[in-house]
């Protein structure tokens, strides 16, 4: 995220998707497919959040869940980043999934992959190191733990 672009159209229809109606109303089944799009593996951790999102549909801390989703979106597209890369000057770890179905929005860039995106953060970070690990998704921290701790040891540790 910060790396893709949306012009004004995909701006408008990407933030009236995420909208408190649609967050507070979904189903089960939508709260279930949502975190698959989150994590290419599914196991008692996600299927813990899962529950806990299902069973807190009220109250405060659903209240605050819809907040978090719909400022993270309006956040991301009044204040993109994507022009701004090149001013980061300390040294950036770039870790994604390979399997990651939300980064690129294939809706509106069909042609992208999460390897065409990283390949924009390579050209666009001055000081950045690219961490891609093979089969995780959108998480790549719960998704290939170690895969994610080498990475981020070895961007941590200095030669």
């Amino acid at each position: 995220a910060g790396v893709e672009t949306f012009d004004a159209q995909q701006g408008a229809l990407l933030g009236g998707f995420w909208t408190e109606e649609r967050l507070r109303t979904q189903t089960d089944e939508a709260i279930r497919a949502s975190f698959g799009f989150m994590f290419a593996t599914m196991d008692e951790s996600t299927e813990r959040l899962v529950q806990e999102n299902i069973a807190t549909r009220d109250g405060e801390r659903l209240d605050g869940a819809i907040r978090a989703r719909i400022a993270s979106v309006e956040g991301m597209l009044a204040e993109p980043m994507a022009d701004r890369l090149g001013e980061l000057a300390p040294p950036v770890l770039y870790v994604y999934g390979s399997a990651d179905v939300l980064i690129p929005n294939r809706g509106f860039h069909p042609d992208q992959t999460p390897d065409t995106v990283a390949e924009v953060a390579k050209e666009a970070i001055p000081n950045v190191q690219i961490a891609r690990l093979d089969g995780a998704g959108h998480t790549p921290h719960h998704d290939d733990p170690a895969g994610f701790d080498a990475a981020l040891t070895a961007f941590l540790s200095p030669e």
